[in-house]
């Protein structure tokens, strides 16, 4: 995880990460100002497999068993609501949202083993708790908990600067 942070960060960092964050915002006018879309797109593309294919690899090692059956929806749920409510476009916003998801699935599920709860318990509340606090995020913090982290930690300093 430190080794794809840390690659991640250096190139959110370099003048392609630059060149990225112009192309996202618009491809004509990254075109005009010399982005090379074509391959920025490519290399972007190729290191999200390289990611994808390492997690997936890491996965499969932790399962120990892989079929159809091991991806269910929820599990795509999951990941886009661990993108969300970290904050979409940031490295810090990912690592939180996937640890914040994560202790609330563990959370759930230690509910669910309690005695007295029906079968289908476990997976109507993890969907239930998914939609609440999507809902919740998108309402009150629409870029996610770290950029409004980082917004309210600005602020403050420049209150304190202004002082």
């Amino acid at each position: 995880m430190a080794l794809t942070v840390l690659v991640a960060r250096n190139v959110v960092a370099s003048r392609a990460g630059r060149g990225l964050r112009a192309l996202a915002t618009s491809e004509t006018a990254a075109s005009a100002s010399g982005v090379p879309v074509a391959r920025y797109k490519l290399a972007v593309f190729t290191l999200a497999a390289a990611f994808a294919g390492l997690a997936g690899g890491i996965y499969a090692f932790f399962i120990g068993y892989i079929n159809p059956g091991s991806f269910p929806v929820l599990l795509s749920i999951q990941f886009l609501v661990m993108a969300v409510v970290g904050g979409l476009g940031t490295i810090w916003g990912a690592l939180l949202g996937a640890t914040a998801i994560t202790l609330i699935v563990q959370f759930l599920n230690d509910l669910d083993s309690r005695p007295g709860m029906p079968a289908s318990a476990p997976s109507i509340l993890n969907y239930a708790v998914y939609a609440a606090l999507l809902i919740l995020v998108v309402l009150f913090l629409p870029r996610g908990i770290v950029p409004a982290l980082r917004d309210a930690w600005q602020r403050r300093v420049a209150g304190r600067a202004s002082s």
